[in-house]
């Protein structure tokens, strides 16, 4: 996201000024957003091809194969209109900050290199904001996006696997799933040859575990999942879809 800011906020300043002096704003321009935005030549032909090849781009990284909702394209160009703002915005307030409080230099190349690493930076972080926020909401209300949206969580929980039985006449698949994993393992051998076993918890981590399995504190049991302590006989796994699917020859 921030090679994409910075490339952005280039073409940018390269249209607007017919220069490559990056970051850089004249009086008015650091005054005012407005008289900024004002002197980029949005409607001119390589600006509306670069936002028409942005727009279209966020609009195929859309997941509308996965709802039969007509209107999820839209979505995802506003996801795109809204990282175009970001870099509009982004880039006036950092060049409106080092015009008027930067304290390290003020020649217009080394302010260039500045704004670079800022944008990069900030950049980075806006566009990565922006798309969470894209990915949290298309998952909550349109369900697409699932793939992404548990990557960039990174859970460990919530796992699924297959088992297998092979017969004369039929195939039985069992989909399985575990919602909690076992996070404490411990290697009893050596690097070469690892062996793996469940660290068990101690003793008074046993007893919070029988409190917490005698469902009078449900929300304890909960907190020491979390934790990584795991006794492993408490995984629960059932079958995805309760039954497993049979494929008769």
């Amino acid at each position: 996201m921030g090679v994409f800011y910075v490339l952005f906020s280039w073409i940018l300043w390269k249209v607007k000024n017919g220069e490559t002096r990056i970051g850089v704003l004249s009086e008015n321009e650091a005054n005012s957003l407005l008289i900024f935005v004002k002197s980029v030549p949005v409607f001119s032909s390589i600006m509306v091809f670069l936002l028409s090849i942005l727009l279209y781009g966020f609009y195929k990284f859309t997941d509308t194969g996965s709802s039969k909702l007509k209107f999820l394209g839209a979505f995802g160009v506003l996801h795109g209109a809204f990282h175009i703002l970001g870099v509009f915005v982004l880039s006036w307030l950092l060049a409106h900050y080092n015009y008027y409080n930067n304290p390290i230099t003020t020649d217009p190349i080394l302010l260039s290199f500045l704004f670079i690493i800022q944008i990069f930076l900030f950049g980075g972080l806006l566009g990565a904001f922006i798309m969470g926020l894209y990915l949290f909401f298309a998952n909550h209300w349109f369900n697409i996006h699932l793939t992404e949206s548990f990557s960039g969580l990174a859970i460990q929980d919530y796992k699924h696997f297959l088992r297998i039985k092979f017969e004369k006449d039929k195939v039985t698949v069992y989909p399985l799933a575990v919602d909690n994993v076992v996070k404490n393992w411990v290697n009893y051998n050596t690097e070469d040859f690892p062996l793996f076993k469940i660290k068990q918890p101690a003793r008074w981590l046993r007893y919070l575990y029988f409190l917490a399995d005698t469902r009078k504190m449900p929300f304890l049991r909960k907190t020491l999942d979390i934790s990584g302590f795991h006794d492993g006989t408490k995984a629960k796994v059932q079958i995805i879809g309760n039954e497993p699917i049979v494929i008769d020859s």
